[in-house]
């Protein structure tokens, strides 16, 4: 039977000065698994930010043409800047039937312990999902319940100044400029009387 084919995603930690030692741990998994690794993508860098991540793009790509089976990380943090880049992440793998192997949580995507692993990482994103929502809600009725009135503030404007840009002795710039609004602010009052 052929070996599986394999992709190493490596990806530094903030406290990592190389990825040497993830290397060689992915390879030792990989062995121990009999898979065969065929690509390498590696991060610059450690980043933070969400979709900042140029190895991830390419590693879509050789999914996309089909060029390997698994893919293996070190661990679930390297798989993205948070829970739902790497939920997302790993929904994307399975859609295209490509396993994960996740070397320090120990399981592999396609067998038992990864269906756990991942229902886990959904039943967590959820969760975060939940309580972001929450927190805005109670925030917004708290600042309601202080007497902060949210959206725009409303936009005076006296009929007196109106019908001079009507007349053309001003112009609608100016009164935008002193009411702080913009010039289609203005427009869309005089043409609606």
């Amino acid at each position: 039977m052929k070996p599986k084919t394999c992709a190493l995603y490596l990806r530094m930690a903030p406290s990592e000065v190389s990825l040497v030692p993830q290397f060689h741990e992915l390879r030792h998994s990989t062995n121990a698994h009999s898979w065969e690794v065929c690509r390498l993508f590696r991060e610059p860098r450690y980043e933070t930010e969400q979709g900042s991540s140029p190895a991830w793009l390419r590693l879509c790509q050789a999914i996309e043409k089909g060029e390997f089976q698994a893919v293996a990380v070190a661990s679930l943090d390297r798989l993205g800047a948070n829970a739902r880049e790497m939920l997302a992440r790993i929904e994307l793998l399975d859609r295209n039937d490509v396993q994960l192997l996740v070397v320090d949580e120990g399981f592999v995507t396609g067998q038992a312990s990864g269906s756990v692993g991942i229902a886990t990482l959904k039943t967590i994103v959820r969760c975060d999902q939940r309580r972001a929502s929450q927190q805005t809600r109670m925030g917004l009725e708290d600042a309601r319940s202080r007497g902060h009135v949210m959206g725009r503030p409303r936009v005076y404007l006296s009929q007196g100044d109106l019908d001079d840009v009507r007349e053309g002795r001003r112009t609608a710039a100016s009164l935008a400029r002193e009411a702080r609004v913009s010039v289609m602010t203005i427009r869309r009052r005089l043409a609606s009387g």
